[in-house]
């Protein structure tokens, strides 16, 4: 494929393909369920199962920076053996430690019943909680293992798994099942542990788990991963972490306000993160092979295909937002026209950012990432909780994008000082 002059290899763009088709049934599906609850649940419900989510994230977005990215960056420079040896080690100690921890964590909505902290409402969805967060990290392990191994469409097949257990459970709730709350939120267990199921599967099939010692295997990863655990931990706190900013300056039902907005969106930030975790082995092996101003090619006619396809989603939604906020999702959202936009925007900032971050993961950068991080989290969070009490829903959003710019303007600071140290050399 070609595009302003910038190409991508055709096994390239058949994997981008795979990628771009899987997240959009994500995409589709995210959209479905969140339609779903927010037309036939309360806000409260919609809101608890939106801070579950943001909790799946925080510890998915830990792992990934801690163990999916470094075998991303890693991975692609060892024999087929090495990299199973690898992926097997990691696998076997993770799903060991996942289990104990959930089953440690099981016992705070258990204590907290029996000890009146808590309603059987609450104490449900929190287990339920906890049992989505578990499936969630076997799940996107065991994608990211299917993307390491160049089988998208292993991934696609995956997913599908996943889209019926979180639509099926998802749709339980919005007929009525009670305590809603609960099933809302058993939605993401149950569609993360089919799916990981699914991938686990396919993995044990062709090539296997390859056993090895974990010790070695976990000191190269904890050489990148902790500096990219604490980056991702930071981003959380404002990426995610604005959810519990708007719910406690303004409530449970303002999150659920604010994320209805952002449901008309969501697509284009879905499709962001997965083409994000498809490209990562690609442009790591790019790197290895063609050096980073062959990097940074190809990476903006990625990021000018995605700016093409979110445009003109954008301009789809804008066109009907009337009927989607009125008839579709039956849901009156203040300021609606302003936050839509604004979404629009940080959709598109993160998108650039993300792609672009990518080259600086390939070259390892992960301890500097994480300062740009720690930068930009202060400065999203010293934006947004004035600006929120300020201007409301609008004002959390202003901080998310404050955030991005900062991130993004020493990302690409950092990009221009290598290119410059290359060329003088």
């Amino acid at each position: 494929m070609k595009l302003a002059g910038l190409s991508l290899g055709g096994g390239t763009t058949r994997k981008l393909g795979s990628a771009v088709i899987d997240q959009a049934m994500l995409s589709g599906a995210n959209f479905l369920v969140g339609v779903l609850l927010v037309r036939y649940a309360g806000d409260a419900d919609y809101g608890y199962y939106v801070l579950a989510q943001a909790a799946i994230l925080l510890l998915a977005g830990a792992q990934g920076a801690w163990i999916n990215g470094p075998l991303a960056v890693l991975a692609p420079k060892k024999t087929d053996i090495e990299c199973y040896q690898m992926v097997g080690a990691v696998e076997a100690v993770q799903a060991r430690l996942l289990r104990r921890l959930a089953a440690a964590a099981l016992l705070v909505p258990v204590l907290g019943y029996l000890l009146h902290w808590m309603t059987a409402e609450v104490a449900m969805a929190t287990a339920a909680t906890v049992l989505a967060c578990w499936g969630a990290l076997l799940r996107e392990y065991r994608r990211a293992v299917l993307q390491l191994y160049g089988r998208p469409h292993l991934v696609l097949i995956a997913d599908v798994f996943y889209v019926l257990g979180l639509s099926a459970t998802a749709g339980l709730a919005a007929a009525g099942a009670e305590p809603r709350m609960v099933f809302a939120v058993m939605s993401l267990a149950v569609g993360s542990l089919l799916g990981g199921k699914a991938a686990n599967y396919f993995i044990t099939k062709d090539p296997g788990w390859h056993p090895a010692d974990a010790a070695p295997v976990f000191r190269e990863l904890r050489r990148l991963g902790n500096w990219a655990m604490a980056g991702a931990v930071i981003y959380w706190t404002f990426g995610q972490g604005f959810n519990y900013v708007v719910a406690g300056q303004l409530g449970v039902a303002a999150v659920a306000t604010l994320n209805a907005a952002r449901l008309l969106i969501q697509p284009t930030f879905v499709l962001t993160m997965g083409i994000k975790q498809a490209l990562q082995p690609m442009v790591s092996r790019w790197f290895h092979e063609l050096g980073l101003r062959a990097v940074l090619k190809r990476l903006t006619a990625v990021v000018l295909i995605l700016a093409v396809l979110n445009l003109s989603y954008l301009g789809l939604v804008w066109g009907v937002l009337d009927w989607l906020t009125n008839d579709f999702l039956r849901k009156n959202i203040p300021d609606r026209n302003a936050l839509v936009l604004l979404w629009a925007l940080h959709s598109m900032v993160n998108m650039v950012r993300d792609m672009y971050l990518s080259s600086l993961m390939a070259m390892e950068r992960f301890q500097v990432l994480a300062g740009f991080t720690a930068l930009s989290a202060f400065i999203a969070l010293a934006v947004m909780w004035p600006a929120t009490a300020h201007f409301g829903l609008r004002g959390a959003i202003y901080g998310l994008i404050a955030g991005e710019l900062s991130y993004s303007i020493a990302m690409f600071a950092l990009i221009a000082q290598v290119l410059r140290r290359d060329k003088a050399t």
